[in-house]
Protein backbone atom coordinates (compact mmCIF):
# COMPACT_ATOMS: atom_id res chain seq x y z
CA UNK A 1 0.00 0.00 0.00
CA UNK A 2 1.28 3.48 -0.90
CA UNK A 3 1.96 5.89 2.00
CA UNK A 4 2.59 9.59 1.38
CA UNK A 5 4.00 12.15 3.81
CA UNK A 6 4.46 15.53 2.16
CA UNK A 7 6.74 14.70 -0.80
CA UNK A 8 7.92 11.33 0.61
CA UNK A 9 6.32 8.14 -0.67
CA UNK A 10 6.90 4.55 0.36
CA UNK A 11 5.13 1.22 0.30
CA UNK A 12 4.10 -0.93 3.24
CA UNK A 13 2.44 -4.30 3.49
CA UNK A 14 -1.36 -4.30 3.00
CA UNK A 15 -1.83 -6.33 6.18
CA UNK A 16 -0.29 -3.66 8.44
CA UNK A 17 -2.81 -1.93 10.65
CA UNK A 18 -3.68 1.69 10.26
CA UNK A 19 -2.27 2.31 13.75
CA UNK A 20 1.12 0.82 12.81
CA UNK A 21 1.19 2.89 9.65
CA UNK A 22 0.20 6.15 11.34
CA UNK A 23 2.86 5.55 13.97
CA UNK A 24 5.45 5.24 11.21
CA UNK A 25 4.14 8.41 9.52
CA UNK A 26 4.28 10.31 12.81
CA UNK A 27 7.80 9.06 13.55
CA UNK A 28 9.03 10.17 10.13
CA UNK A 29 7.48 13.60 10.59
CA UNK A 30 8.98 13.86 14.08
CA UNK A 31 12.46 12.99 12.77
CA UNK A 32 12.19 16.09 10.58
CA UNK A 33 10.89 18.22 13.49
CA UNK A 34 7.48 18.37 11.91
CA UNK A 35 3.95 17.63 13.07
CA UNK A 36 1.25 15.93 10.99
CA UNK A 37 -1.47 18.53 10.42
CA UNK A 38 -3.71 16.85 7.83
CA UNK A 39 -4.54 13.22 7.21
CA UNK A 40 -6.42 11.39 4.48
CA UNK A 41 -7.13 7.67 4.59
CA UNK A 42 -8.76 5.98 1.64
CA UNK A 43 -9.32 9.40 0.06
CA UNK A 44 -11.28 10.66 3.07
CA UNK A 45 -10.05 13.53 5.28
CA UNK A 46 -9.85 12.52 8.94
CA UNK A 47 -9.77 14.31 12.26
CA UNK A 48 -8.60 13.00 15.60
CA UNK A 49 -12.21 12.04 16.39
CA UNK A 50 -12.13 9.53 13.54
CA UNK A 51 -9.14 7.73 15.02
CA UNK A 52 -10.99 5.30 17.25
CA UNK A 53 -9.55 1.88 18.20
CA UNK A 54 -11.88 -0.06 15.89
CA UNK A 55 -10.75 1.99 12.89
CA UNK A 56 -7.07 2.06 13.86
CA UNK A 57 -6.94 -1.72 14.19
CA UNK A 58 -8.11 -2.32 10.61
CA UNK A 59 -5.57 -3.44 7.99
CA UNK A 60 -4.60 -1.00 5.24
CA UNK A 61 -6.20 -3.19 2.59
CA UNK A 62 -9.57 -2.34 4.17
CA UNK A 63 -9.03 1.39 4.74
CA UNK A 64 -6.93 2.42 1.74
CA UNK A 65 -3.93 4.62 1.08
CA UNK A 66 -2.62 7.01 3.71
CA UNK A 67 -1.71 10.58 2.79
CA UNK A 68 -0.38 12.99 5.40
CA UNK A 69 0.73 16.60 5.35
CA UNK A 70 3.06 17.99 7.96
CA UNK A 71 4.32 21.39 9.02
CA UNK A 72 7.45 22.48 10.81
CA UNK A 73 6.78 22.57 14.54
CA UNK A 74 8.49 25.93 14.89
CA UNK A 75 6.19 27.41 12.21
CA UNK A 76 3.13 26.11 14.01
CA UNK A 77 4.29 27.43 17.35
CA UNK A 78 5.08 30.86 15.91
CA UNK A 79 1.82 31.09 13.96
CA UNK A 80 -0.28 30.21 17.01
CA UNK A 81 1.25 32.77 19.40
CA UNK A 82 -1.74 35.14 19.25
CA UNK A 83 -4.16 32.29 19.92
CA UNK A 84 -2.06 31.12 22.85
CA UNK A 85 -1.91 34.67 24.26
CA UNK A 86 -5.73 34.80 24.15
CA UNK A 87 -5.83 31.38 25.83
CA UNK A 88 -3.48 32.69 28.53
CA UNK A 89 -5.90 35.59 29.09
CA UNK A 90 -8.76 33.14 29.56
CA UNK A 91 -6.66 31.07 31.96
CA UNK A 92 -5.77 34.21 33.87
CA UNK A 93 -9.41 35.33 34.17
CA UNK A 94 -10.53 31.87 35.29
CA UNK A 95 -7.56 31.74 37.65
CA UNK A 96 -8.79 34.92 39.31
CA UNK A 97 -12.16 33.21 39.84
CA UNK A 98 -10.33 30.22 41.35
CA UNK A 99 -8.47 32.54 43.74
CA UNK A 100 -11.79 33.98 44.93
CA UNK A 101 -13.22 30.46 45.37
CA UNK A 102 -10.15 29.30 47.30
CA UNK A 103 -10.30 32.33 49.57
CA UNK A 104 -14.06 31.83 50.12
CA UNK A 105 -13.37 28.25 51.16
CA UNK A 106 -16.49 26.86 49.52
CA UNK A 107 -15.53 24.16 47.03
CA UNK A 108 -12.40 26.11 46.11
CA UNK A 109 -10.37 23.05 45.24
CA UNK A 110 -13.12 21.72 42.96
CA UNK A 111 -12.79 24.79 40.71
CA UNK A 112 -9.00 24.69 41.12
CA UNK A 113 -8.79 21.08 39.93
CA UNK A 114 -10.83 21.77 36.80
CA UNK A 115 -8.78 24.87 36.00
CA UNK A 116 -5.48 22.98 36.31
CA UNK A 117 -6.15 21.04 33.09
CA UNK A 118 -6.20 24.27 31.10
CA UNK A 119 -3.08 25.48 32.87
CA UNK A 120 -1.32 22.20 32.00
CA UNK A 121 -2.14 22.72 28.30
CA UNK A 122 -0.69 26.23 28.45
CA UNK A 123 2.47 25.11 30.27
CA UNK A 124 2.99 22.35 27.69
CA UNK A 125 2.80 24.93 24.88
CA UNK A 126 5.22 27.30 26.65
CA UNK A 127 7.76 24.56 27.31
CA UNK A 128 7.51 23.16 23.77
CA UNK A 129 7.83 26.64 22.25
CA UNK A 130 10.93 27.42 24.30
CA UNK A 131 12.58 24.14 23.32
CA UNK A 132 12.09 25.15 19.69
CA UNK A 133 13.32 28.71 20.07
CA UNK A 134 9.92 30.42 19.97
CA UNK A 135 9.16 33.19 22.46
CA UNK A 136 6.30 31.99 24.62
CA UNK A 137 5.42 35.12 26.61
CA UNK A 138 5.45 33.55 30.08
CA UNK A 139 7.93 33.74 32.93
CA UNK A 140 10.91 31.38 32.75
CA UNK A 141 10.04 30.03 36.20
CA UNK A 142 6.52 28.94 35.22
CA UNK A 143 7.24 25.25 35.89
CA UNK A 144 8.62 25.93 39.36
CA UNK A 145 5.58 28.08 40.20
CA UNK A 146 3.24 25.33 39.03
CA UNK A 147 5.15 22.83 41.17
CA UNK A 148 4.73 25.11 44.20
CA UNK A 149 1.02 25.47 43.38
CA UNK A 150 0.54 21.71 43.15
CA UNK A 151 2.40 21.19 46.43
CA UNK A 152 -0.04 23.59 48.11
CA UNK A 153 -2.92 21.61 46.59
CA UNK A 154 -1.48 18.30 47.77
CA UNK A 155 -1.21 19.70 51.29
CA UNK A 156 -4.80 20.94 51.13
CA UNK A 157 -3.58 24.48 51.83
CA UNK A 158 -6.15 26.68 50.07
CA UNK A 159 -4.62 29.91 51.39
CA UNK A 160 -1.16 29.05 50.05
CA UNK A 161 -2.62 27.89 46.71
CA UNK A 162 -4.55 31.19 46.40
CA UNK A 163 -1.42 33.19 47.29
CA UNK A 164 0.74 31.39 44.72
CA UNK A 165 -1.93 31.88 42.09
CA UNK A 166 -2.64 35.52 42.87
CA UNK A 167 0.88 36.79 43.51
CA UNK A 168 3.18 34.50 41.53
CA UNK A 169 1.49 32.72 38.64
CA UNK A 170 -1.33 34.97 37.36
CA UNK A 171 0.75 38.19 37.11
CA UNK A 172 3.14 36.42 34.75
CA UNK A 173 0.45 35.31 32.30
CA UNK A 174 -0.23 37.48 29.27
CA UNK A 175 -3.69 39.03 29.11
Amino acid sequence: MRIVLDQDQWDVSNDRTLLETLTQVSDRAHERRRLVTALRVGGRSLTDRDLVPEFLSRPLQEVGEVEAVSQALQELLTREQDTVRRFAGIIRAKGEEVVRALRAGSAGFASFDGWCGQLADYVEYVETARRHGVEAGAPVSLSSIVTELLNARAAGDAVRAADVLQYELLPGLPG
